[in-house]
């Protein structure tokens, strides 16, 4: 009887053990969880926050795109309008034939109006 009542005591400690091992696994398991749900939601805020700044960098690279275009546009109407402003070697070419004509040596209105009220004035 004895022999029995020592046996029911050891496994009475040895489930007390296994009880007290359980306590400690579940714990350890709710630590676990607890830190999984932490990094769980740490890493959807980060990947929410990683969307929002890809989508923000997206709309800038949009906005760099079309405002390429446009500078594209205004170099080329730029290009055009400089193909048709006259180069050096023209207005040189002009400033020949003005120096050749000279037009300071012709009467202006005026001048011609007195001359001729001048000379009518003689005869």
């Amino acid at each position: 009887m004895e022999n029995q009542q020592n046996y029911v005591q050891f496994l009475y400690q040895q489930v007390n053990q296994l009880m007290s091992r359980v306590r400690l696994l579940e714990e350890r398991y709710d630590q676990l969880s607890t830190k999984i749900k932490i990094v769980d939601e740490s890493s959807l805020k980060r990947y929410k926050e990683i969307k929002e700044m890809i989508s923000d960098f997206n709309a800038d690279v949009d906005e760099l795109r079309k405002l390429v275009k446009e500078l594209e546009t205004v170099v080329k109407n730029i290009i055009k309008e400089l193909e048709n402003v006259a180069k050096v070697q023209d207005v040189k070419v002009l400033e020949r034939y003005i120096n050749l004509l000279d037009p300071t040596r012709y009467l202006t209105k005026e001048e011609a109006i007195q001359l001729i009220r001048k000379e009518m004035g003689r005869v």
